[in-house]
C-alpha cells in the first residue's frame, strides 16, 4: 500500500494525464486553415483555389481567387508603396510629401533558387 495520501495521488494521476494528452496531442495533432491553394504557372502567383466553410480562414475572412503577397516572411509579389520626399524643415510636424509610388505595378518576385513548380500544401 502507497504511503502518499490520496489527495497526492489524484494530483499525480491528473498530471499524469495531462502529460499523455498533450504528448498525444503532439504527435497525432493537426491544424488546418480550409484553404487550398492553386499555382498560376502562367502568372507566377499562388491563388487561393477554394475555402472550406466555417474554417479559420472562412472566418478571417479569406475568399477563392485572392492572390498570396508573403508565404513565410518570403514577398512573392512586390506592391506598389509610397515614397517619400524630405520632409519641410519649416514645419517639421507635417507628414513628408508623397513624391511617387515604387513599384508602378504589382510585380512578381522572382528567384533563381526557386522551383519553377513549388509543390503546394493544401493547408
Amino acid at each position: 500500500m502507497s504511503t502518499l495520501p490520496p489527495r497526492d495521488r489524484a494530483a499525480i494521476a491528473i498530471a499524469a494525464f495531462a502529460i499523455v494528452g498533450g504528448l498525444l496531442a503532439l504527435l497525432f495533432g493537426a491544424y488546418d486553415t480550409g484553404i487550398t491553394w492553386r499555382w498560376e504557372s502562367d502568372t507566377g502567383r499562388l491563388v487561393v483555389s477554394t475555402v472550406e466553410p466555417l474554417s479559420q480562414a472562412d472566418r478571417d475572412g479569406v475568399v477563392a481567387d485572392m492572390i498570396a503577397v508573403e508565404l513565410n516572411g518570403n514577398t512573392l509579389i512586390n506592391l506598389p508603396q509610397y515614397q517619400y520626399g524630405p520632409p519641410d524643415p519649416a514645419k517639421p510636424d507635417d507628414p513628408p510629401p508623397v513624391i511617387g509610388t515604387a513599384p508602378a505595378c504589382s510585380s512578381v518576385v522572382t528567384s533563381s533558387s526557386s522551383p519553377a513548380n513549388p509543390s503546394i500544401p493544401s493547408a
